[in-house]
């Protein structure tokens, strides 16, 4: 389901199919917060289940750090690897911000060896970079706000419709309405299944999706 289509359910749901009570802007607003609960129960599951990655260009900086500013939408890392051309990419060793110093070599040595990187806030550091070089970094994103009437929720296809579900039943709080038997039992049912499935995932294991 897209968005148009998710505001027009939850609309109905709400009892305003017409929308002379309810602004978009305010059903999104309710979509989005259940699509971010929904990721962190997710991501509470199978940590890898989002995934996205960016690539750092590092400059040389013997006996220095260099840093650079997290992505706007990073939650937490993965991995950090050094790119190699031609052969297989090098992990990275984290280390804490205020022993990064312990790590400055004391001498060149001339093989690729896995960066040593520190987080400071919103920044990441790479301790001592000899040479130029692309460092990747792999990390699970916040799910970008849904906004855009073609925009599709990045949760499991299944449960699109509990985005809807969730937000009339937040609305109807909001609202201090009683929520209608009908629409509670959808959405109970809708987040029985959905923590089941989360479950099943837990115990397979991590699945990645690019």
């Amino acid at each position: 389901m897209n968005v148009s289509e998710l505001v027009k359910l939850t609309r109905t749901l709400l009892g305003d199919p017409k929308g002379d009570r309810y602004e978009r802007d305010e059903i999104l607003v309710l979509l989005n917060s259940i699509q971010q609960s929904m990721q962190n129960e997710i991501l509470e599951s199978d940590e890898h289940y989002f995934s996205s990655a960016t690539e750092l260009t590092v400059t040389a900086a013997p006996g220095d750090c260099v840093e650079f500013d997290l992505p706007a939408d990073f939650i937490n890392l993965k991995s950090l690897e050094r790119v190699v051309t031609g052969g297989k990419p090098v992990p990275g060793t984290e280390v804490q911000f205020s022993q990064r110093n312990d790590y400055v070599a004391t001498e060149y040595v001339a093989v690729v060896t896995g960066p040593c990187y520190y987080f400071r806030g919103t920044k990441i550091g790479i301790v001592d970079p000899r040479d130029d070089y692309t460092v990747r970094v792999y990390y699970s994103p916040m799910l970008a706000d849904l906004d855009d009437d073609d925009d599709v929720p990045e949760i499991p296809v299944q449960y699109h419709r509990t985005l809807a579900f969730g937000a009339a039943v937040v609305g109807y709080g909001i609202a201090e309405k009683p929520v209608p038997p009908a629409i509670d039992r959808e959405y109970t049912a809708f987040r029985e299944r959905f923590v089941r499935t989360l479950e099943m995932r837990g115990r397979q294991g991590p699945r990645y999706v690019q």
